[in-house]
């Protein structure tokens, strides 16, 4: 029996570094009869849910560690950093190195990377912080390496025995790739004098392969993959001596001397003697949110009870009982599931939205319950609209349900910081990904793959890749790198680690303290603390996510309003005719949100807008897949003749009718299989699966064989519904093409009425509209777009003026025209701005000058001697601004 396992493994999170899966990893060493394997990236405990899973379905031990950028001292800049092997082996240890790891990535350690120094290993050890990880010496880039490899053996010597004081165990850790490091260093060198550093000190040694991919045959791609990453040649990229992959015992046994050999095999099995991680939130899965109130569910009904009495739209014709029972079954459904205190979090930021007057709205399948219409979460009632709650919650939910937010995006900010006063919240962390469509033969892993060979052929790459717009040219022009391109897009390639765009994480302490569990790493361009593992980790280690998205939209909407004089949208009514008519002329790049680009716009058009119930229709329908796939012209055929549309069956037609036969919405299905007799608490996985077959990433044979068994639960409620063989295949065929398409009637409804309100502003509040249009969208690439489209409209612009203009764009009553803002100026930026709008007005270009600071407003100081204008003065006169006062353009 072999203990020796790999200790010095990195996965796809050691950005263009590493390349493995970490499944594919575990899935490796199991076979390879290993009893464990640690994952050590680079600066990052990313990987480290994923690998405790991984390894605990593979039935071996995980050890989760990071290979740590350290210095001898963080306040030498021009100190170099080296490596240090850190490796969690208890609970308690994966805390603290989870502490660890946050530190390095603090504002005042992070200096290009995530740094540690020796004083903070002290520091930590002082405070009892190192308990339960292991120390390994690293590897050649190693702090005791490069002190031996540069003849220091003394301070070698120092650095283990610092070491040895704060952790309660240290390594020595050797590695031979058989490489050949100059100055006399080769790796079987380096192994010699380290091991006997280690005996004469009294310290274990620990042999490790330098693992960053999981087969020896995959170099040639983790070479490509480096050629890609830093635009250089392979060859000189190239990893030296031989492989660095996820070798096996015997393998790597080969490589060392059995002396060596034996005590590394010892070292193993200490480690694995005095294992104990366990990582408890995902051994069984249960989410916690802080306590908002005593009994959640309690106020939770009396509030939505409150509203529904009061809301002045609900209650005619005895439609109020309808509702009563429609919240009674929510509220029941919220009950059991214990989910009450999440609605209530909810509940909480939003009211306070509502308080602050900042519009926001739910989207996705929130927009099916009445709760939520009732919190003013969502602005869309759910009876009114035929929408369902079962695709937003179901008895037999585990985890919340999704509640993502749009809120005004200049306003987004300020609800961050609310919710960081009240909790503790991070934002999620992300990986971009490098990769490609095959359809189209493009995508970032092509562009980056020939962005390096212009760099690396220079004048060469005219005639050798100059013709190559996609990887099918490729394959004419250098089939063996289009090859290897497809190979690379298959694996989880990361590119560099980032911010989830809406995505926040809370913590319930004390019952569940984000810090003991989620490592934050910073994203210096947004100097950002975010998670360290993504998304779908966070989420299965019991933390709730909270999204919020900022929408550009609802901030036109909100500015709209004010100049109308109205607040909220109640007023606005859903049938107006010269609303429908612009809307069926199909123009583009109209402001109207989700109805501006040209296949929504198209749609419009062809289906002949009369409704909102049309517009969400269009929302669903005009989609790439649906398009492609015929579903439109077969809706739009089928329109046209709606008597010759036959039905697989009645209940079919009951809920396909409205659609002309033609599956728009998942919940259209859903209402089908749930009238066939599926039980509700069926419904969304069997949804899941069928659409799970047709995923273009992600499918595995586990989806197949859940797929099958649906099919033919499928079949058989057919059948017991009377149906006939030939009326079952059809059906079939029906809901399974479906899966390709299907789009949320709650989410299409949610953005089509706002769609649909912002036009009804647009044609009827024509210069309040774009004035708010044209203010939201100040200098992005969009304004100029709208600058087009109000001048369509009919609506004159005006140019900005010193005297008269604000900072953004403004409506000009006396002259039924909008006024161009300073701020939208090329070359006047909004602190420039906002000193000319607060100086104003002025009586002179002489006065300007004098009374704005040169410094924010630049380009007068030669006006008295030569009447010449630069800088920000001469943008102002190009543009018209300075007119009033007497400077042509």
């Amino acid at each position: 029996m072999t203990y020796f396992f790999h200790t010095h493994v990195h996965s796809e999170f050691s950005c263009l570094d590493g390349m493995a899966d970490i499944s594919r990893m575990a899935e490796k060493v199991a076979s390879l009869k290993q009893p464990a394997l640690a994952l050590t990236d680079h600066g990052n405990m990313s990987g480290a849910f994923q690998l405790y899973k991984a390894c605990k379905e593979n039935d071996i031990l995980p050890f989760i560690g990071l290979e740590a950028y350290v210095v001898l001292d963080r306040s030498d800049k021009k100190a170099k950093r080296n490596h240090l092997s850190l490796i969690s082996f208890t609970t308690e240890g994966y805390k603290n190195l989870t502490k660890l790891s946050t530190l390095s990535h603090e504002r005042d350690h992070y200096h290009y990377k995530p740094l540690l120094d020796i004083n903070d290993l002290v520091e930590a050890s002082a405070q009892g912080n190192l308990k339960g990880i292991a120390c390994l010496t690293g590897c050649y880039f190693g702090l005791v390496s490069q002190a031996v490899v540069h003849g220091d053996t003394k301070k070698a010597e120092r650095i283990i025995k610092i070491l040895q004081e704060a952790f309660e165990k240290v390594f020595v850790e050797v590695q031979n790739h058989k490489a050949d490091h100059g100055d006399g260093w080769n790796d079987d060198k380096l192994v010699h004098e380290l091991f006997t550093m280690a005996n004469w000190l009294g310290l274990p040694t620990i042999a490790s392969q330098d693992s960053h991919y999981c087969d020896k045959e995959e170099k040639d791609l983790h070479n490509m993959m480096r050629m890609i990453a830093y635009s250089a040649d392979e060859k000189d990229l190239a990893y030296p001596g031989h492989s660095y992959h996820l070798s096996s015992s015997s393998w790597l046994k080969q490589q060392f001397n059995p002396e060596v050999w034996r005590a590394s095999e010892e070292s193993c099995k200490w480690l694995l003697d005095n294992h104990s991680l366990e990582l408890e939130p995902l051994n069984k899965y249960k989410y916690f949110i802080p306590a908002i109130t005593k009994n959640p569910m309690k106020q939770l009904t009396a509030l939505c009870n409150a509203k529904l009495n009061s809301n002045y739209r609900i209650g005619k014709d005895g439609e109020k009982i309808v509702y009563q029972e429609r919240l009674a079954d929510e509220l029941s459904v919220i009950e059991q599931t214990g989910m009450a205190n999440y609605f209530m979090l909810v509940n909480d930021y939003v009211g306070w939205c509502q308080e602050q007057n900042i519009l926001v709205m739910a989207r996705g399948s929130a927009a099916g319950s009445l709760v939520c219409y009732l919190l003013g979460i969502t602005q869309v009632d759910p009876l009114e609209w035929n929408l369902m709650f079962e695709r937003f919650l179901t008895i037999d939910r585990t985890r919340p349900p999704d509640i993502d937010l749009d809120i005004e995006d200049v306003r987004r900010d300020d609800v961050v910081n609310y919710l960081k006063g009240r909790y503790e919240i991070t934002q999620i962390g992300t990986y971009n990904r490098l990769s490609f469509d095959e359809e189209t033969g493009r995508g970032g892993l092509f562009v980056q793959y020939m962005s390096a060979k212009r760099k690396i052929l220079g004048d060469k790459f005219a005639r050798t890749l100059g013709r190559v717009q996609n990887l099918h040219d490729l394959d004419v022009v250098n089939p063996n790198d289009a090859r290897r391109l497809r190979l690379l897009g298959d694996m989880p390639l990361r590119r560099s680690a980032g911010a989830h765009a809406a995505g926040f994480v809370i913590s319930a302490p004390p019952l569940h303290n984000l810090k003991d569990w989620i490592p934050k790493m910073l994203i210096p361009s947004s100097d950002t603390m975010v998670t360290q593992m993504m998304m779908d980790d966070v989420e299965d280690a019991g933390f709730v996510k909270i999204d919020l998205l900022g929408l550009r939209s609802l901030t036109t909407l909100r500015r709209c309003l004010e100049m109308v004089g109205k607040t909220g949208t109640e007023w606005i009514p859903l049938h107006d005719e010269k609303t429908f008519k612009f809307l069926q002329r199909g123009y583009t790049d109209t402001g109207v949100f989700q109805m501006e680009g040209w296949t929504a716009a198209r749609g419009c058009k062809e289906v002949a807008v009369n409704s909102v119930k049309d517009l969400i229709l269009v929302n669903a329908l005009y989609r790439p897949a649906t398009i492609n796939s015929g579903y439109v012209s077969k809706f739009l055929k089928n329109r046209q003749n709606p008597d010759g549309v036959t039905y697989p069956s009645e209940i079919f037609k009951k809920h396909l009718k409205e659609t002309f036969g033609v599956p728009c919405f998942q919940e259209q299905v859903l209402e089908i299989m749930r009238d066939l007799g599926m039980p509700v608490v069926e419904l969304n996985a069997f949804l899941k699966a069928v659409k799970g077959k047709h995923a273009v990433a992600g499918y595995s044979e586990d989806a197949n064989e859940v797929f099958e068994r649906n099919k033919e639960k499928f079949k058989q409620l057919c059948k017991n519904d009377g149906m006939s063989s030939k009326q079952i295949t059809s059906a079939w065929k029906l809901v399974e093409g479906f899966a390709a398409y299907g789009f949320n009637r709650s989410h299409a409804t949610a953005y089509s009425i706002l769609g649909y309100q912002l036009a009804y502003l647009k044609i009827n509040y024509p210069l309040e509209f774009h004035s708010a249009l044209l203010e939201t969208t100040v200098g992005s690439h969009k304004e100029k777009q709208y600058e087009k489209e109000t001048r369509r409209m009919g609506i004159k612009i005006l140019s900005a003026d010193v005297n008269v203009s604000g900072m953004s764009w403004s409506i000009d009553r006396k002259n039924n025209a909008i006024r161009r803002g300073l701020s939208s100026i090329k070359g006047v930026g909004k602190n420039c701005a906002e000193v000319i709008v607060e100086h104003a007005p002025y009586s002179s270009i002489e006065d300007m000058i004098k009374r704005c600071p040169a410094r924010n407003v630049t380009g007068g100081k030669n006006w008295d001697k030569d009447k010449v204008l630069t800088g920000v003065m001469k943008q102002l006169r190009d543009n018209g601004a300075l007119e009033s006062l007497g400077i042509k353009r």
